[in-house]
């Protein structure tokens, strides 16, 4: 997708799917990606379970990542609304205190 030759983006399913997994995906240019395939290491596996890479891609291709990303965004949207309100109401030195939300993941900022 246009990745530029200057960048490797490493990623993981133990963020998205529960801790453990010891499983990820690289983005890279073309000429990265081959020679990362060309290691043996890496192209034996490294460590991680074929199980685990069964059950994850299972998981992509039936559209189960997609369906549990969406219902964890939606549960910690919901949770970061509930602190900012919590926040809001506990913190009377401020009228209201200032509450910075993330525009993606589940981070608040707050000015006291």
């Amino acid at each position: 997708q246009g990745v530029s030759a200057s960048v490797i983006s490493l990623g993981s399913w133990s963020k998205l799917l529960g801790p453990g997994l010891r499983l990820g995906w690289v983005e890279a240019d073309e000429a990265v990606l081959s020679a990362l395939a060309a290691d043996g290491e890496v192209n034996s596996g490294s460590f991680t379970s074929p199980l685990v890479e069964c059950l994850v891609s299972h998981m992509i291709t039936r559209g189960a990542v997609k369906a549990h990303v969406d219902a964890l965004r939606a549960a910690l949207a919901r949770r970061a609304a509930l602190l900012a309100d919590a926040i809001n109401r506990e913190l009377p030195d401020r009228a209201p205190p200032i509450v910075h939300a993330a525009p993606a993941g589940y981070f608040l900022w707050v000015d006291l």
